[in-house]
This record gives C-alpha cells, sequence and structure tokens, in this order.
C-alpha cells in the first residue's frame, strides 16, 4: 500500500507529512536535507518495503514544487537501491 507524503510551506520550511503530521522539514534558508532525520522519517523500524507517493497541491508555490520533485527523486533513488532483503530484519 502506498503511503502518501503530503508537501506544504510555511514562512521557514518546506514539511513533508505523513497522515497530516509533519514527518520532514527542509530549511528554506539552507535547503540542506539532513539524511539522518531522512532515514529516521520515512525508512526505519519498517518491516517491508515502503511505497510512497509525494503530493503537492496545485496552488503551491513554483519553489515548493520543485523543492517536492528533488525530495521525490531522493526517495525513489533511495528505495531502488535498498534490496528487499533489508527489511526482512536479523536471520533468527
Amino acid at each position: 500500500m502506498k503511503k502518501q507524503i503530503s508537501v506544504a510551506e510555511d514562512d521557514g520550511c518546506f514539511n513533508f507529512l505523513v497522515d497530516d503530521v509533519t514527518s520532514f522539514s527542509i530549511e528554506k534558508g539552507s535547503l540542506v536535507v539532513d539524511s539522518k532525520k531522512l532515514y529516521e522519517a520515512f525508512f526505519r523500524n519498517l518491516e517491508a518495503k515502503p511505497e510512497y507517493e509525494v503530493i503537492v497541491l496545485d496552488d503551491a508555490s513554483r519553489e515548493c514544487k520543485y523543492v517536492a520533485g528533488e525530495f521525490k527523486k531522493i526517495i525513489d533513488q533511495t528505495l531502488e537501491k535498498v534490496a528487499e532483503s533489508w527489511f526482512e530484519g536479523p536471520e533468527k
């Protein structure tokens, strides 16, 4: 099942929400992606390889749409490189 990641912005950040709760943010001033926080928000403690769909509102700013597109590329490229076995956990 696909989880939706909604992208919204406020005065200082681009916010990435899952189930209407902000899971991850990127500050507008720096546009730095904290890889540890990204991992913790979208990949930590998963039992199966996730499927994510990035959603941006039609009335979002151009900058927000661009950042959301680049974020989607990061998520997609990460998922392509991660083997299914990584989600199986340690052997019993």
